[in-house]
């Protein structure tokens, strides 16, 4: 078990998207301008609206500043896809994948959620209040702690908030790992079907990400089975990649609709996006960047560590008046 998954990730190295992973740190990036607004926070209490328009390169970076937020579910796609990319057509044992997830999360989650704790804690005993998250309880940091913020059981953002899209993730990565030999067996019906469950456990529970997660998983999760299925037919996958893509930006743009709509139309976007930048990654004579490797590296501690160093900023000009 352990030499099948060994093999299939020297082939996984031998297939690496660099554009995907330049994508995954423009994401990062898009979601760190976003979070620019936490320096008008008032304590905990945000302004009565965003953008005000003031923000640095405003009229460059304006787009970030309203939407970035919304680079989330694009993260939860392309996990889909390069999960399906690493593990699809092979077992992988509970401690292997486990481990290799703890690993890669867990130390800086909880490196930065002792430096929040920290900082909030200072700022308390300071100034008599918290700095953007108010829900810095213990009950909370035990929530943190098991990486199950946004599992239901919170009653709002607290510490380092940004690791809820995260802690949604870790639920469908047990589905993922739980259904793996049916996703292996059913290429196209096992993926499909976890959407379909995920899509209904959504309509249910609106408010639990973790649905809308897995919804957005399994979508990525389909479309590296179109790209994998799709040799000798690139071009044509492109074109409707490509047109997909267009539509689905037209309607967000014209229709303005509510966030429900929207979650769904970033369905049709978003994998639409990562299928067409995953195919042109692998164009004829594309030669892999090794600067992309570095900065997709760099994603999810530039996710992690903003808030954090957000509160310093805060606390530092604080004690500055």
């Amino acid at each position: 078990m352990t030499h099948s998954e060994d093999a299939h990730d020297q082939s996984a190295q031998r297939t690496y998207y660099s554009l995907l992973d330049l994508c995954r740190f423009l994401a990062a990036l898009a979601v760190l301008i976003y979070h620019f607004r936490h320096f008008y926070f008032s304590g905990v209490t945000p302004p009565e609206s965003f953008p005000a328009g003031h923000e640095p390169a405003f009229a460059l970076l304006e787009i970030f500043y309203r939407h970035g937020n919304q680079a989330v579910p694009f993260f939860w796609v392309l996990s889909g896809f390069v999960f399906a990319h690493v593990y699809g057509g092979h077992t992988v044992a509970m401690g292997i994948f486990w481990g290799r997830r703890f690993a890669r999360l867990y130390p800086l989650h909880l490196v930065t959620l002792l430096l929040v704790a920290g900082l909030q804690a200072y700022h308390l005993s300071a100034n008599g209040s918290y700095q953007l998250f108010g829900l810095n309880d213990t009950y909370h940091f035990i929530l943190h702690l098991f990486m199950a913020s946004s599992w239901g059981l919170e009653e709002g953002l607290s510490f380092n908030a940004p690791i809820w899209s995260v802690s949604a993730e870790v639920l469908v990565y047990f589905v993922f790992w739980v259904a793996l030999p049916f996703l292996n067996k059913h290429k196209w019906l096992g993926p499909l079907t976890l959407l379909c469950l995920a899509l209904i456990a959504a309509a249910i529970v609106p408010k639990l990400w973790a649905t809308w997660c897995g919804a957005y998983f399994f979508l990525g999760v389909l479309v590296f089975r179109m790209h994998q299925q799709g040799k000798g037919k690139e071009n044509l996958l492109m074109f409707l990649c490509a047109a997909l893509l267009v539509l689905g930006i037209g309607l967000l743009s014209i229709l303005a609709p509510e966030e429900i709509a929207r979650r769904c139309l970033l369905m049709l976007v978003f994998p639409a996006f990562v299928g067409l930048i995953s195919l042109l990654d692998t164009l004829s004579g594309f030669k892999e960047i090794p600067l992309c490797r570095i900065l997709g590296a760099m994603s999810y501690a530039m996710y992690l560590i903003h808030v954090p160093l957000q509160l310093f900023l805060l606390i530092t000009m604080h004690a500055n008046g």
